[in-house]
């Protein structure tokens, strides 16, 4: 792996007090002034944010709470949105509005004709992204012994399968798909044309590994056969904007294609990826690595097509630790949660945006 330095901010040391207060030390003292490229956009107790996301370059949203339904393959979400300005060198934010998104009314009149297929007690499905699929999940004693295999059917003598039903939403016909003897979570690509089978870390009838399916070809790529995630500590895997690649947390941060070719290592043998984004074009990633005893993350860009990577922020220089990063779509920005894990929500020391102009 190709890397370059690019060098952004001089000689900081942050210093985050207990409370909700607001305070950067640079080297030669205390100052209440902010550093022009880095700028605290909440306190400490201003925040218990679990995602951060840009709609717009100057736009961004902070996830307050989320609410899954397995069963009916929807979400209820609460999210804080704000406006970026700027005046001057000054950088402020201005709260505007608090969202709630359901997606979960327009499911119940798909999941009874899903009950006419008689396929058996539906415990999970998928709407796709383009609504014209639908992936169900069953349980039954008698699977498709013709479909693909996910997991390890051996490590369960329960009788009891989970069949996958791909459901064609327009035509109203079911075919299966997959059979399982595990529990996994299940994830469309923005395509439409792939699905992600995740593993859980707490419950029974855990599956291992990261799989996908890719939908038209009927085919199965095995990402990773033995890791469990979704655990404490762990960062969830993130496909790219087109669907071509996905990140994992996996041997110190790994980017691979979909199908599970051409795997690279994203941070160093002496680091782990502490939160990972793509760019909205899918051409960069950008990541922060966290080494054992360093002051702080080491945060790059990361080119899939050169494998060529630019650190963006020297550690010994801005120490900082950040989670649920983002990058604004122009790329001149990134907001991120500084807190150590993105496991423990509570623990955090605001939001913060760093320029990259």
């Amino acid at each position: 792996m190709k890397r370059f330095f690019l060098s952004l901010l001089p000689l900081l040391s942050i210093v985050l007090l207990s409370g909700c207060r607001w305070v950067i030390m640079p080297a030669t003292g205390l100052t209440n002034s902010l550093h022009p490229k880095l700028t605290q956009i909440t306190s400490a107790c201003e925040t218990s944010a679990l995602a951060t996301q840009w709609t717009t370059d100057t736009t961004f949203r902070l996830l307050q709470s989320q609410n899954w339904n397995a069963k009916l393959g929807c979400a209820t979400e609460i999210w804080q949105q704000d406006v970026v300005t700027s005046a001057s060198s000054q950088i402020s934010t201005t709260s505007t509005v608090t969202e709630s998104v359901n997606t979960c009314q327009a499911q119940p009149s798909i999941l009874l004709e899903i009950l006419k297929h008689k396929i058996g007690e539906v415990i999970q499905q998928q709407l796709s992204p383009n609504k014209a699929m639908l992936l169900i999940v069953a349980k039954t004693t008698a699977p498709d012994l013709a479909t693909l295999l996910i997991g390890d059917s051996q490590r369960s003598t329960s009788e009891i399968f989970y069949q996958g039903w791909l459901f064609d939403v327009a035509q109203n016909k079911a075919q299966p798909l997959f059979r399982t003897k595990s529990v996994w979570q299940y994830a469309w690509t923005v395509d439409s044309q792939h699905i992600i089978i995740d593993s859980h870390c707490y419950g029974v009838d855990l599956g291992t590994g990261l799989y996908v399916i890719d939908t038209p070809r009927l085919t199965l790529a095995t990402i990773q056969s033995d890791q469990q995630d979704n655990c404490e500590g762990s960062i969830p895997y993130l496909a790219s904007p087109n669907s071509h690649y996905l990140l994992t947390q996996d041997q110190h941060g790994t980017a691979i294609h979909i199908d599970g070719r051409k795997a690279a290592q994203l941070c160093e043998n002496n680091e782990n990826a502490r939160s990972y984004t793509w760019s909205t074009d899918s051409r960069f990633v950008y990541v922060a690595c966290a080494a054992e005893n360093a002051k702080g993350d080491r945060l790059l860009r990361y080119d899939p097509q050169s494998a060529e990577s630019i650190d963006l922020v020297d550690p010994d220089k801005m120490p900082l630790t950040a989670t649920a990063i983002a990058v604004s779509p122009n790329q001149k920005s990134i907001l991120f949660i500084w807190r150590r894990s993105e496991f423990y929500a509570g623990e955090s020391n605001g939001v913060w945006l760093l320029s990259l102009k």
